[in-house]
């Protein structure tokens, strides 16, 4: 039973690490874009709109990326929890794989 357990620890982390990684990887890619513009001292009234333009743009992206995450790990967290109704241990394994290839 043990194996079991570390069987669908092992899927469950899989699949989340993947997406935590493409999320964390897009952070870094923004904020990298950020630090490339450089700071806003010494800038002109339009200059700083812009900046401040750039800067929404960024959020906006970083909150859908974030949104698209969490969906994804709620799914999973949701669809593991109701895995664990089937006492087949079998057929509960097949539930598992199928949840992380469609995740």
């Amino acid at each position: 039973m043990k194996e079991l357990s570390s069987i669908k620890v092992c899927l469950l982390v899989g699949a989340s690490t993947n997406l935590v990684g493409k999320f964390t990887q897009s952070v870094r890619r923004i904020v990298q874009d950020v630090k490339d513009e450089g700071t806003s001292s010494g800038q002109t009234k339009e200059e700083v709109i812009e900046t401040n333009e750039r800067l929404r743009t960024v959020r906006v992206r970083l909150d859908e990326n974030y949104d698209t995450a969490k969906k994804a790990l709620v799914t999973l967290m949701t669809r593991y929890n109701e895995s664990k109704a089937e006492r087949n241990v079998f057929t509960r394994y097949a539930l598992l794989k199928a949840m992380i290839k469609v995740s």
